[in-house]
């Protein structure tokens, strides 16, 4: 469940940063002191919901009383997908701010 969820606040970080992106620049440009917070809370937020899914996949997967194998290994594996993409997206952001001083 948490990697199912941790797909939200992924969403939420790609689309603000997609919105702010300077293709002529090539960067992240903002002026507002709240959206760097904003948008390294929201992708911590991924990352750490994605984390506890992957781990929470990969421990019951493997166990003999656990009746849906299946959704163990998809939420692993969900999460693995989610935190790298969030990690991406982490750094995508730290390499191309760019902040508007007035």
């Amino acid at each position: 469940m948490c990697s199912v969820v941790s797909i939200l606040p992924l969403i939420a970080v790609v689309v603000v940063m997609i919105l702010r992106y300077k293709p002529n620049l090539g960067l992240i440009v903002f002026g507002n002191p709240l959206y760097q917070p904003g948008v390294m809370g929201t992708a911590a937020v991924a990352m750490l919901l994605s984390a506890v899914g992957a781990i929470l996949g990969f421990n019951s997967a493997g166990q003999r009383r656990n009746e849906h194998q299946k959704r163990s290994w998809a939420g692993f594996f969900l999460g693995v997908f989610v935190l790298s993409l969030a990690i991406i997206t982490f750094a995508a952001f730290w390499m191309l701010k760019w902040k508007l001083t007035v």
